[in-house]
């Protein structure tokens, strides 16, 4: 889903975005595009798509994995003066990240901010899933949803 088009052409793409993964029994992928036609929103909106290789196919496999995660960067420098992930990290119980350029890491479920921090504790979790909104002064990079389904083993 297309959480930011055009800049911020749609501010309640998150919120949306959010609803729309509370119904579903998969999650939804989130996407930031410039759809630009002449060149006002160059740099503002990207994914880092994370690949095992630079083909197609590792592409394609990337995309339905959610392995990417994306960002809006209201200056659209097209430096990456946004947060950048090195590392995530889930374990029993919870979920850490690294990076570069981090002030601040927003856990949100359900389009509610719900802890800050580098690491998520979701032990005592109840949600469907929570996903990470890493903050600087230069724009917000935001993960895929980690899901927390029937399906899922949390233990």
């Amino acid at each position: 889903m297309e959480v930011y088009n055009k800049g911020d052409r749609y501010p309640d793409g998150r919120e949306l975005w959010d609803k729309i993964n509370c119904i579903g029994d998969r999650m939804l992928w989130g996407y930031s595009n410039t759809d630009d036609h002449n060149g006002f929103y160059a740099g503002k909106n990207y994914q880092f798509i994370l690949m095992t290789e630079l083909t197609e196919t590792a592409l394609k496999i990337a995309m339905q994995e959610g392995a990417f995660y994306f960002c809006y960067e209201p200056g659209g420098t097209g430096t990456v003066n946004v947060p950048t992930i090195t590392r995530i990290n889930v374990d029993t119980n919870t979920i850490t990240i690294q990076g570069a350029n981090i002030s601040r890491i927003d856990w949100v479920a359900e389009a509610r901010k719900i802890w800050t921090g580098h690491t998520f504790n979701y032990n005592s979790f109840s949600g469907k899933f929570v996903r990470a909104e890493l903050i600087n002064n230069n724009g917000i990079t935001y993960t895929q949803p980690f899901s927390f389904t029937a399906q899922s083993n949390k233990n």
